[in-house]
């Protein structure tokens, strides 16, 4: 649990609470720990390196003494490929949903990312 510290526009200090919980196993036995495929993506030799699955869950509320800042949850899900010990494509999707705040609301992001290591 993590504590935050939100500064009032008239002074003074609010407090609101977090957390977070994240984890995720190799789909693949051939995955070593640094997560480095022991066979590179070569469709044509019928290799697909390696995947990874990620989840995550976090939790915030905003809220003391007179600061409605509110409360979300967070739910994300994501996929790592990666084609070889250079090159790894990530995929991720996160849903969040907003309450407490005349902001409520859900919230969907999709994202995509290649990663290239020099």
């Amino acid at each position: 649990m993590t504590r935050l510290g939100v500064l009032r526009p008239r002074g003074g200090r609010a407090v609101g609470r977090s957390g977070s919980a994240a984890g995720g196993p190799g789909l693949r036995a051939d995955v070593q720990p640094r997560v480095e495929p022991l066979l590179d993506f070569d469709p044509w030799l019928g290799t697909w390196g390696a995947f990874e699955v990620a989840a995550r869950f976090s939790a915030t509320d905003l809220n003391d003494a007179g600061a409605r800042g509110g409360r979300m949850a967070l739910f994300g899900a994501g996929l790592n490929w990666y084609w070889n010990r250079y090159v790894r494509l990530m995929f991720g999707y996160e849903l969040a949903f907003v309450r407490g705040t005349e902001e409520t609301g859900n919230l969907q992001v999709f994202q995509g990312r290649v990663q290239l290591v020099l």
